[in-house]
């Protein structure tokens, strides 16, 4: 995935965080100990669930991009070839204009049609070109609307994963107000847990994993299929 694709999960992640702030009995004063301080950015790029998000991103990026990859290069070597035509064209048409004061009758009649045919099926293999270009313009809005639509599912399960982890952390070791790093002037390297979260996460997504190898090798048992 290039840098742009991570840094737009990097920011929508730090969107979500951003409001994820969790208080529990917050009053006018609040202990040190109950501020925490979450890096969205660590947790996208070091957590299981952030890497197999981008590692699926990348896969399906690829997986879709391929096809596409031919088509450009297909466009690519019809440009240059109708730009070599369009060159020997040029080159033949002048040769022409300076030939053509001593040239019978006849063979220039001859030429004309023969340069004519040229200019001809050069303007239908032109059309061809442009045809193949809007065409791979078509499909290339295609294919950034299917990443799209992809990236918003993954973002959705991912909050919805990040939040729930979150707040079982919050609750179970008594934070008051969770904050995301990235978002605050300064914040004391105490108030940083995202290690914690990190921790929890991976601990989810390897439990939801082998929940889902699981049910898998059980609908795969033949005991299982009889039943």
């Amino acid at each position: 995935m290039n840098n742009a694709s991570l840094n737009k999960i990097i920011l929508s992640l730090t969107v979500f965080l951003s409001h994820a702030n969790f208080t529990e009995n917050i009053t006018t004063s609040i202990d040190d100990n109950g501020i925490v301080t979450i890096s969205g950015q660590k947790v996208m790029t070091e957590s299981l669930t952030g890497k197999a998000m981008q590692e699926k991103l990348q896969r399906e990026q690829k997986k879709v991009s391929q096809p596409l990859e031919q088509a450009q290069q297909e466009v690519i070597k019809s440009e240059k070839t109708l730009r070599e035509l369009q060159e020997e064209l040029q080159r033949e048409f002048t040769k022409f204009e300076n030939d053509s004061k001593t040239m019978s009758n006849d063979a220039r009649e001859k030429k004309q049609i023969e340069l004519q045919d040229k200019a001809l099926d050069f303007e239908g293999k032109k059309r061809v070109f442009e045809r193949d270009t809007t065409k791979l313009q078509a499909d290339a809005r295609k294919i950034e609307m299917k990443m799209n639509e992809l990236y918003q599912n993954e973002m959705t399960k991912i909050d919805t994963l990040v939040k729930a982890t979150i707040e079982e952390e919050a609750k179970k070791r008594g934070w008051k107000i969770v904050l995301m790093k990235e978002s605050v002037m300064f914040a004391a390297s105490k108030t940083d847990q995202t290690d914690v979260i990190i921790k929890a996460l991976d601990e989810k997504t390897k439990a939801l994993n082998m929940a889902k190898k699981e049910a898998i090798e059980k609908k795969s048992d033949p005991k299982n299929a009889k039943k």
